[in-house]
Order: C-alpha cells, then sequence, then structure tokens
C-alpha cells in the first residue's frame, strides 16, 4: 500500500507539470515561474546527486532531441520564441525526475513481486 500511495504522489508531480503546461502554455513567463517554483522544491526535497544529475540531463538533453525534431518539421510549438518554448527545459527536467522517482518505488515492488 506504501508504493501505490507513493506512486499517487509522484504522479501528482507530474500531472503538474502537464496541467501547467496545458493551463498556461500562452503565459511563458508565468510557466517558467511556476516549473521554477516546483523545480525548486523537488530538488529541495529529494536533491541527492542522482537527482540533480537527471534533472541536468532532463533539462539539456530532452529540449536538443525535440530542437532536432522541429527543426525537422515533425512538429512546431505555437507560442515558442525558439525552436522551443523557454519552459521546456524545466519540464524536461521535472519529469525527469519524476520518471527516476517513479522507478525507484516500483522497483522495490516488482524484484519481490508485490502488486499493489
Amino acid at each position: 500500500m506504501k508504493i501505490v500511495t507513493r506512486a499517487l504522489a509522484l504522479l501528482a508531480l507530474y500531472l503538474g507539470v502537464v496541467l501547467f503546461a496545458g493551463l498556461f502554455w500562452d503565459r511563458q513567463l508565468l510557466l517558467v515561474g511556476l516549473y521554477v517554483a516546483m523545480s525548486a522544491l523537488a530538488l529541495w526535497a529529494w536533491g541527492s546527486r542522482e537527482v540533480v544529475a537527471i534533472f541536468v540531463a532532463g533539462f539539456f538533453l530532452g529540449p536538443a532531441g525535440e530542437t532536432v525534431a522541429v527543426r525537422l518539421g515533425a512538429w512546431e510549438y505555437a507560442s515558442a520564441s525558439g525552436p522551443v518554448p523557454i519552459w521546456l527545459p524545466l519540464a524536461w527536467g521535472l519529469t525527469s525526475i519524476f520518471l527516476l522517482k517513479l522507478s525507484h518505488t516500483l522497483t522495490p515492488a516488482a524484484r519481490r513481486g508485490d502488486r499493489t
């Protein structure tokens, strides 16, 4: 049960990232501010070297891949001042933390065969 509770709490982080992007994509400075606050809170709460490393990797590599896709014509962003919006690196960093923490939460359960 503890695993489910923790997974649901982590899902709230991810849903916040997605919901904020959907609601505030056209108000980029507000979205950056929200993501900076969320990033600061996540890094303060879970600021191990591993979490910082995954945040930085997501911050740079996620938008780098999207930039390539945008430049090649796969899609485009409606309100971007460049190939990708200014808030996108923070969204990728936060999502990377979510995936790391979720994998840590679910991996022990998988090893035990616990399906809760």
